[in-house]
């Protein structure tokens, strides 16, 4: 028997592996991409995900780049401008944190969290060679529909807001 690859369909989960052990910031050309902020090398890392997992709705401070290398992935995101401008509508929407399901039954029409229509929704999938710009606060959920692997670039320090 030929040992499990990591995106066989025997395999389910996901795998975070850091890129900082193995990579150099400094070769990377990005001083100036994204206002100036570096790339914060300690906080991007690389994901093999099993078809059918889901990284729920969520922020993330920092802007940040998906590059998806293997598989598809669908992803929604939202504007922190339509969702930080009512509380109520925020709290809401961070229920789907915990709501299983996949993308067409959460984020389809009709939505199943009514504060979904109060907000716009950016949604697509993602094809091997693809980029997917997440800018810092904006809600975002991504699903793998097939095996996948993806680099999470995060820029900024993390004790310091991106201004």
């Amino acid at each position: 028997r030929r040992p499990a690859s990591l995106l066989d369909d025997a395999a389910f989960g996901q795998t975070r592996i850091d890129l900082e052990p193995s990579f150099e910031p400094s070769r990377v050309p990005m001083r100036r991409l994204l206002g100036g902020f570096r790339l914060n090398a300690r906080a991007s890392m690389i994901f093999v995900t099993s078809g059918g997992i889901r990284t729920p709705l969520h922020p993330d401070e920092r802007h940040g780049v998906l590059l998806h290398i293997v598989g598809a992935k669908n992803f929604v995101i939202i504007p922190s401008r339509d969702s930080d401008a009512d509380a109520g509508t925020l709290r809401e929407l961070l229920t789907l944190r915990d709501a299983s399901g996949c993308h067409a039954e959460l984020y389809g029409e009709p939505p199943c969290n009514e504060s979904l229509r109060k907000v716009r929704r950016l949604q697509g999938e993602l094809q091997p060679g693809d980029a997917l710009f997440i800018p810092q606060r904006w809600l975002h959920d991504i699903e793998s529909t097939t095996p996948t692997i993806s680099i999470s670039l995060r820029f900024g320090a993390w004790d310091m807001p991106n201004s």
